[in-house]
């Protein structure tokens, strides 16, 4: 008798363990969920965000990627409701992104938005691109570019740019007229220096097209003059090496001129010695 009962009681608490451990399952399952607050692109992109804090940097692409869509959507939104009124400006178009779909972000998430506008066969193109950061190595980014013709709003190509970065835009001068050459550029941070990265796009109708880059540049700060490219960097090794001894690590300069969509490596060499 007292067999059974014991047997019973073991089946009765091992069901209700079982039970409770559902519950508190589901339960964490929907704390992960995105669940905002308001129906506007600014709470999902907030409640996606928040979700970003609990992933691991190699498991929050398909995160990235929703915010990204409701980046992107907004905009065509934004335009499409402006049918009747001028084209908005790039100025106008990112103080709105960053109240209207950032606004809501809370510390320690951060948006940076960029914007540009270029004229493309009796419309012009609209670029959109925005570094969403929680720390100063977790941040994820996206570029889109629309067409703008007689008032009407289409995405014409988007990419990501370098992982861990922030990002800035350069219209470069391009020989095709059919062509955008776009240089993409961000500073990853992380260690005694930040480290540079440039990408170069074209754009010519369908897709931006990597055409050049350069990644983690130490030190690397960068100025572009009638298409040519000037890098200024450190050598990583070598600044760690000369600054353990107090010695002041030597500058260098590359100089890049335009070839073709891309670049050519024209010169290499010291600018700055102790």
């Amino acid at each position: 008798m007292k067999r059974k009962q014991w047997l019973r009681a073991l089946i009765l608490w091992t069901l209700f363990a079982s039970v409770g451990f559902a519950l508190e399952s589901d339960a964490a399952q929907n704390r992960n969920a995105p669940r905002p607050y308001l129906n506007s692109t600014a709470s999902y992109v907030k409640a996606w965000a928040e979700t970003l804090d609990r992933t691991h940097m190699t498991d929050a692409l398909p995160m990235n990627h929703h915010i990204q869509e409701l980046v992107f959507r907004y905009v065509e939104d934004y335009v499409a409701g402006k049918e009747d009124s001028p084209a908005p400006s790039p100025v106008e178009l990112r103080r709105d992104l960053e109240t209207s779909v950032f606004g809501e972000l809370k510390w320690p998430f951060e948006a940076m938005v960029r914007t540009f506008a270029h004229p493309w066969k009796g419309g012009h193109l609209l670029g959109v691109g925005y570094s969403l950061r929680w720390t100063d190595q977790n941040r994820f980014n996206g570029i889109g570019l629309f067409l703008i013709q007689e008032g009407k709003i289409s995405r014409v190509a988007s990419a990501n740019f370098v992982p861990g970065t922030d990002l800035t835009f350069d219209i470069l001068p391009a020989r095709n007229p059919d062509q955008l050459l776009l240089l993409v550029s961000g500073i990853r941070k992380g260690k005694s220096h930040p480290r540079l990265s440039l990408m170069l796009y074209s754009f010519e109708g369908d897709e931006l097209k990597p055409q050049w880059e350069r990644q983690d540049i130490y030190g690397g700060k960068f100025r572009v003059d009638e298409g040519n490219l000037w890098i200024t960097y450190l050598k990583e090794e070598e600044f760690i090496r000369e600054t353990r001894y107090g010695r002041f690590p030597p500058r260098y300069e590359a100089l890049y001129s335009p070839q073709g969509s891309g670049f050519s490596l024209e010169s290499d060499e010291v600018v700055s010695t102790p």
